[in-house]
């Protein structure tokens, strides 16, 4: 743990940094050899950021005796370095060349107190995640139990948090392929039913949809999307059952049954461990309430059981916090729950910075790419409905829909967003070697991650009448 500015008060406490310090120092020499680890603040503008003008040693903390000090850069508006929130050990190359060195950049590589906000990959710049197993994450209080795993009968899986009396919050694209496909296998089987040629306007009506197409095959299909655009918040595929059931379509009622019966749905909570097992819960295929946009991608599913783990509060406030803790299932690990501490959320000013490095970065080293759609996915970060973080390198593919929770380590968590994606997407398709490559060099400021607040999904549910009842009952409210 490092010591705070502020608490920094004696020689004996200088001297034992010190000691640190040089340790540090000599064994980052000897492994890395062309870096060091240089334990100091400095200044997170882009411009400072590049020429290292504004790096203060930490050594000089005791002549310092207020948390925020001029910057030392020549730029005309002056400014201020809040040294709380940038303390830290910061990497530096050893280059031979003298006019090399010169233009070297300092990066951040220790982010681990509460205070602190620094730039990072997908990840921070040092991964601090842990299996949840480990003793060190105990403080989490059983808080751990109300993540789990959701797992798909394709093998594809995501994160999930318990809300409410009998909800789960996850992203929507984590389980947006496993309803794509059953939708489409009710309508086959709508289809390939013998009694369509009957039933069909019968069917039509009772979903209240108008009829559209050539024939009938198509006329069905085109009845099912219309009505579940029609209900755009809501995938109730029960009451779809029932109306293949009430309209004579009892062959397809019954494959689409099966359907469900052979394709379940399970969540693991807690699942800290890959080889050991663990109970499963079986959900529901209704969905209360979806939004597929993009900048929302969020999703409510219920599950019927008596013995759930407790659900977390929702922070409704606006305000921004520091950063947030993230639980997760990520692949990177095999699935097993993981505890990030300490992800710090990007401000606007630091996100205007990160996108015109990025492009620029992108632009000069990879001129091959799209950079129409490099330029989206950055131009995403601005959208009101985003939160934007960073994350450990553990928290990859499969941490989709885990909570960001903040008061965990005080003993009073609440969740403050929810984890949905990195930026920029199109990382994710290209081959493993390149996505390795690019994640290897990319700038570390120039990959983050975003989410959705608790506070955007209030909204969400308030603007549709037909919710309160299920806003209130995930919100307490």
């Amino acid at each position: 743990m490092r010591i705070k500015p502020l608490t920094v008060e004696n020689d004996v406490s200088n001297g034992i940094g010190d000691s640190i310090d040089k340790a540090i120092e000599k064994l980052t020499e000897t492994f890395i050899g062309t870096k060091i680890f240089l334990r100091g603040f400095k200044c997170q503008n882009i411009i400072c950021d590049e020429r290292d003008l504004s790096f203060t040693l930490a050594s000089e903390l005791s002549k310092i005796k207020t948390k925020e000090i001029q910057c030392k850069c020549q730029l005309q508006e002056k400014h201020v370095i809040n040294i709380q929130m940038t303390l830290g050990y910061w990497e530096k190359n050893l280059l031979k060349d003298t006019e090399a060195h010169k233009s070297l950049s300092l990066t951040s590589i220790d982010r681990l107190d509460a205070g602190d906000s620094a730039s990072g990959k997908f990840q921070k710049p040092i991964d601090n995640s842990q299996r949840s197993k480990e003793p060190e994450t105990l403080f989490c209080g059983e808080w751990h139990k109300s993540v789990g795993h959701l797992v798909f009968s394709d093998g594809t899986g995501g994160t999930a948090f318990r809300v409410g009396s009998r909800y789960l919050m996850t992203a929507f694209h984590v389980i947006r392929k496993t309803y794509e496909m059953y939708i489409d296998n009710i309508v086959e089987n709508a289809q390939s039913d013998p009694h369509r040629s009957i039933n069909y306007s019968r069917f039509l009506q009772k979903l209240q949809v108008g009829e559209s197409g050539r024939d009938i095959e198509e006329k069905l299909k085109n009845g099912v999307h219309e009505w579940l655009k029609k209900t755009s918040y809501q995938l109730l595929l029960t009451d779809l059952l029932s109306v293949l059931g009430e309209t004579g379509f009892s062959c397809a009622k019954e494959k689409s049954m099966k359907f469900i019966e052979d394709n379940p749905i399970y969540v693991y909570f807690g699942r800290t461990r890959e080889h050991v097992k663990y109970e499963p819960y079986r959900l529901k295929y209704d969905i209360p309430f979806y939004s597929k946009q993009e900048e929302d991608d969020v999703a409510l599913l219920e599950i019927n059981w008596t013995d759930l783990p407790k659900p977390f509060i929702l922070d409704m406030s606006r305000k921004r916090p520091e950063n947030v803790t993230i639980i997760g299932h990520p692949t990177s690990h095999g699935n097993e729950q993981i505890i990030d501490r300490t992800c710090p959320l990007i401000s606007e000013c630091d996100a205007f910075q990160t996108h015109c490095k990025a492009l620029s970065w992108w632009k000069r080293n990879y001129p091959n790419f799209d950079h129409k759609q490099v330029k989206n996915d950055y131009d995403s970060m601005f959208k009101k409905e985003k939160v934007l973080f960073h994350c450990s390198e553990s928290t990859t593919h499969g941490a989709s829909g885990g909570p960001g929770i903040i008061g965990l380590d005080v003993g009073s968590p609440k969740v403050h967003l929810m984890l949905q994606e990195g930026i920029p997407g199109l990382v994710h398709n290209v081959d493993d070697a390149s996505m390795k490559e690019i994640l290897r060099t990319c700038p570390k400021e120039c990959l983050v991650e975003s989410g959705i607040s608790m506070s955007r999904v209030y909204e969400l549910l308030s603007s549709i009448p037909q919710l309160k009842e299920l806003r209130d009952n995930i919100f307490h409210t």
